[in-house]
């Protein structure tokens, strides 16, 4: 069961109510690898996510230097519907502010964002903001958004490591390079024929000055996309409302392994 410690930029009773499981340790706190998770639609925290920061927690803190690791949930509210515009744009403010505040307190912490879903979304448009206009997810519309962490800001020269798991904002092969282990939507850094989605785009690709605003986190970007995913391969599925692997179960095993080996390798 997941148990690892957890950092929160919240209260305790806005963690109960969010049916937070796990200790909420001293905010104050710094460790020498900090998480920050990106739940996916209407997960509770931390969701899947929590899978790789435990396999990863436990190599880093096993090493030779025994690194401090922990991780804080985004929050922000991982809703669909006519809401799902907001929540996204909640999630990348609240993203951006928390990694500035961690990164100002703990300027030696090394750091790595995750996100699941709507969570990758979060994520990768914090590094890309986005350009605005209507989702093909939801009945709403983006504003125009900056992005919310950039390498000149607090924190962006802090993170080392960006995975997402079925981005509806993939783009095909963005300057995927497996021989050396750094992906901007790589699948595979390191050389196994694993999964195939990374040779199509989701249900809104990021545009072409999005992709540049978030070129700088190039070597820290690892995106896995599953074949017959209809939110980030939607041209794979010729049903859009089958989310077989779509699902965490589908992204468990051999992508959790995969993605904890990237961040560890990042992790020097």
């Amino acid at each position: 069961m997941f148990n690892r410690n957890l950092l929160l930029p919240i209260v305790l009773a806005l963690a109960a109510a969010n049916s937070i499981s796990a200790q909420v340790t001293n905010p104050l706190d710094c460790s020498d690898v900090h998480f920050f998770l990106a739940r996916g639609s209407n997960e509770k925290y931390p969701g899947f996510l929590g899978e790789t920061v435990d396999v990863v927690c436990d190599e880093v803190e096993t090493r030779e230097k025994s690194l401090s690791c922990d991780y804080e949930d985004v929050i922000y509210p991982a809703a669909l519907g006519s809401g799902y515009c907001d929540s996204v744009e909640q999630g990348i403010t609240a993203l951006g502010q928390r990694v500035r505040s961690y990164a100002r307190r703990c300027p030696e912490s090394k750091l790595v964002l995750l996100g699941f879903s709507q969570g990758a979304v979060v994520v990768g448009d914090a590094l890309s903001g986005v350009s605005g206009g209507a989702s093909p997810l939801s009945n709403c519309e983006f504003p125009v958004i900056a992005p919310s962490i950039t390498k000149t800001r607090a924190g962006g020269k802090n993170i080392v490591a960006v995975v997402s798991y079925g981005d509806p904002r993939h783009n095909a092969n963005q300057k995927s390079n497996a021989a050396d282990g750094n992906g901007f939507y790589s699948l595979d850094p390191f050389g196994d024929s694993l999964s195939y989605g990374a040779q199509y785009d989701g249900q809104r690709p990021r545009n072409t000055a999005e992709i540049d605003a978030m070129d700088p986190f190039h070597e820290q970007v690892l995106s896995f996309c599953n074949y017959g995913d209809p939110i980030c391969a939607t041209v794979t599925n010729t049903d859009p409302n089958d989310y077989t692997y779509h699902t965490a179960a589908a992204y468990r095993g051999t992508p959790v392994e995969k993605a904890s080996k990237f961040i560890s390798s990042r992790i020097v």
